[in-house]
């Protein structure tokens, strides 16, 4: 007695399928990988995905606790079509869990180059709505400075989100920094560099603030301190 095999077997790709970039989305985030062509279809495509406070797919921010995520669901852009994926979703990770979802995906039977659109969906989470209008920054013996930075998010309450600011030479110029803080209703989880620092001549003026979020909608703008 035969057994029919529970793994379908591959063709090669008559038509010529070049995927020239991989543009993953998660929630208002979007990131891109290299492409490579399809030499078999379907064919397998492995996406890797980190839970850290930052909602995206490659994240080196601290982590902060208690946010786990829960993936709904993973789908793709047409012309290309999702034949199945393990795990089964939905996923949860919790703070720091990896998962690597494989996906095996229909290319289109005809000539095709261009991107593959990749979704990653969320379950429903209770967001709020955010537009940061410019950054504020206060620094030891300068006057204040005032920058335009439109930012505008749609994040889970209390979700971490990052926060570039460029601080100008003047205000620091052979300073260190041992604190920074920011406004509320925002609160500071972190930051690169980490203080103390000292900002010496040569030396680059970004600071990333790893700040989060309220719980409730917030616009206007973000001031930050330096001490």
């Amino acid at each position: 007695m035969k057994f029919p095999s529970l793994f379908k077997k591959q063709k090669k790709v008559e038509a010529s399928v070049n995927v020239t970039s991989v543009n993953i989305k998660w929630m208002s985030e979007q990131h891109t990988s290299t492409g490579f062509p399809v030499e078999e279809n379907p064919f397998l495509y492995e996406l890797p995905f980190q839970n850290k406070s930052q909602l995206n797919i490659v994240s080196f921010l601290p982590a902060q606790e208690q946010i786990p995520v829960k993936i709904k669901e993973i789908t793709v852009k047409a012309p290309f079509a999702i034949e199945s994926l393990s795990p089964r979703l939905p996923v949860v990770l919790k703070n720091d869990e990896r998962a690597a979802f494989k996906l095996r995906i229909k290319a289109p039977d005809y000539n095709y180059e261009g991107p593959l659109g990749i979704e990653v969906i969320p379950d429903k989470t209770d967001n709020i709505h955010m537009e940061i209008t410019s950054t504020i920054i206060n620094a030891p013996g300068s006057p204040q400075a005032k920058a335009p930075a439109k930012l505008i998010l749609d994040v889970p309450k209390m979700q971490v989100f990052v926060q570039k600011i460029n601080v100008p030479q003047l205000l620091v110029s052979e300073a260190t920094i041992s604190k920074i803080e920011v406004s509320k209703p925002f609160a500071i989880i972190g930051s690169e560099p980490k203080a103390p620092f000292k900002f010496t001549e040569g030396s680059g003026h970004t600071i990333t603030l790893y700040l989060q979020a309220p719980q409730f909608n917030y616009a206007g703008p973000i001031e930050i301190t330096l001490s």
